[in-house]
């Protein structure tokens, strides 16, 4: 009897020891803990035990840094699934947190989002995403004047292009040459539209958006004349860069990628040394742009974006096919800036003739201009 009382009380001493260590421990997940407090709990200890100059991560900062960047970063198809894991309290599959040592290239070491190597504390900095990209945009031009945009008129504006507008398309081939020399691909849109003494307030009041309407409508009583109604060229109602650029050949000195020449749209001229930046563009929609997520409704001057790939501008959907047209160009020097069919050009493959008809519902981010 005295052995079987001395046993359970030996057990009882083990088991409150067992428990006072547990307590103690650095290593112990709470119950209630889920993987991200996990990975960042496992991160914390690294940093430790490295003994690297890096601030420690919490889950506060970085619930707030992804909210930036799975605004941005990842593909419009993705962003719902990580969106879930992370409101779970897990991370997007395929996704980790990890310590990264860049003593050796005398860098602060980094708190790192993988696979995306995008930095969530870069020693005892503690960034967020949009001001990451802003110290990178700084770092490789010093010129945050690239995020501006000279946007002209008020907010919000006319959505819907009069069904009183007729549009002429034509496919054509742009003339000229390459910036890669041998590169063959010269397809194109030619839009017109027709102009008469009575529709000059409608058509300006489209493609006027983020431009001088005053000016628009002048440019059509010039155009027009003394004629009762004249077809002309679209981008001859445009009053910058545009309307000598699009569907021609970038030239050696020109900004011949996609996301500097949809970014600068509205500037009169192109400023081409410094507009290659992908984080302009995301630190500019940011500033200016709201997502649209009711995409039944484009909108003249309309950012289409899919991250880090590609970018262009809404132009109008054709009445007769119900094909979207945009304007973009393709980075690299193989295509033209041009006016196309944007169920290609953003398609991932925009010279194979193939349409996909479910971009904007799968790829591409609409953003519209909603603050001044």
């Amino acid at each position: 009897m005295k052995t079987k009382i001395a046993l359970k009380l030996l057990s009882l001493i083990l088991y409150t020891m067992i428990l006072s260590c547990q307590k103690d421990s650095t290593n112990i997940i709470e119950p209630d803990s889920n993987e991200i407090d996990i990975v960042i709990q496992k991160v914390n200890e690294d940093i430790q035990s490295s003994k690297l100059a890096v601030s420690k991560l919490t889950k506060e900062h970085f619930n707030i840094w992804f909210a930036e960047f799975v605004q941005f970063g990842p593909l419009k198809q993705d962003r719902q699934n990580m969106l879930e894991a992370v409101s779970n309290g897990d991370l997007p599959i395929g996704c980790s947190i990890t310590l990264q040592d860049n003593s050796e290239d005398n860098l602060p070491s980094s708190i790192i989002f993988n696979p995306y190597n995008l930095p969530i504390i870069e020693g005892n900095n503690i960034l967020s995403y949009l001001k990451w990209l802003e110290n990178m945009l700084i770092a490789s031009s010093g010129n945050l004047e690239l995020i501006q945009e000279p946007f002209q008129g008020s907010l919000p504006f006319v959505n819907t292009l009069s069904e009183d507008i007729l549009i002429r398309i034509t496919e054509i081939e742009v003339e000229g040459t390459c910036l890669v020399p041998g590169y063959e691909e010269r397809d194109a849109l030619k839009i017109e539209v027709l102009i008469n003494t009575q529709n000059n307030e409608m058509i300006s009041s489209w493609f006027g958006i983020g431009f001088n309407k005053e000016e628009m409508q002048n440019t059509i009583a010039q155009l027009l004349g003394s004629e009762n109604e004249v077809w002309i060229d679209v981008k001859e109602l445009l009053p910058n860069w545009l309307k000598n650029r699009i569907n021609t050949f970038p030239v050696e000195g020109d900004n011949e990628v996609c996301h500097g020449a949809a970014r600068e749209f509205y500037y009169v001229e192109q400023e081409a040394s410094l507009n290659a930046s992908t984080e302009a563009t995301t630190l500019m929609l940011s500033n200016y742009y709201c997502t649209k997520t009711d995409i039944s409704n484009l909108v003249f001057g309309d950012y289409l974006y899919v991250p880090g790939q590609h970018s262009g501008r809404y132009l109008l959907k054709d009445p007769d096919s119900g094909r979207h047209i945009v304007f973009s160009v393709q980075s690299g020097g193989i295509g033209a800036y041009r006016f196309w069919w944007m169920n290609e050009d953003f398609s991932g493959n925009p010279f194979g003739h193939k349409a996909v008809d479910s971009l904007l519902t799968t790829r591409i981010d609409v953003y519209r201009r909603c603050k001044e």
